[in-house]
């Protein structure tokens, strides 16, 4: 978490030592890593389709 918090990907503000995320980023972030897993798995299903895998 605090790596993706120090490298921007998720915004964050520092009050005193700690640091504050604002709730709607932390869903904003979560939406798109949802995305692109969901966006992954459709890949992987072509994939599978088109190899005739059986799934």
């Amino acid at each position: 978490m605090i790596q993706l918090l120090d490298s921007g990907e998720i915004p964050c503000h520092k009050v005193g030592n700690r640091r504050q995320i604002f709730y709607q980023d932390l869903i904003e972030y979560k939406n798109i890593i949802d995305a692109k897993r969901r966006e992954t798995l459709a890949k992987l299903a072509n994939q599978a389709q088109e190899l005739n895998m059986g799934y």
